[in-house]
């Protein structure tokens, strides 16, 4: 085999590498992607309840604060995003 052709074959199989790690970043965002949008939902419904249980008792400290760690855990999942 002379050098050009060698040549050749090794940036085949170097491009085939670069496209296997492509697709496999490709498959982590996706999953990443899917794992976000459901703690997006369970955190929106963390904060109704939340928010319902603090104007239910607004003296109850506890419930206060579940309502702030409530806001809290959303607005870092919205910096992360």
């Amino acid at each position: 085999m002379n050098d050009a052709v060698r040549l050749q074959a090794e940036c085949f199989q170097a491009l085939a590498l670069v496209i296997q790690a492509y697709q496999a970043l490709l498959l982590a965002a996706r999953e990443d992607a899917a794992r976000y949008s459901h703690a997006d939902k369970h955190y929106h419904v963390d904060l109704v309840i939340a928010q319902r249980l603090a104007a239910a008792d607004p003296g109850n400290a506890e419930y206060q604060r579940d309502l702030s760690i409530s806001r809290e855990l959303l607005r870092d999942l919205d910096v992360q995003d």
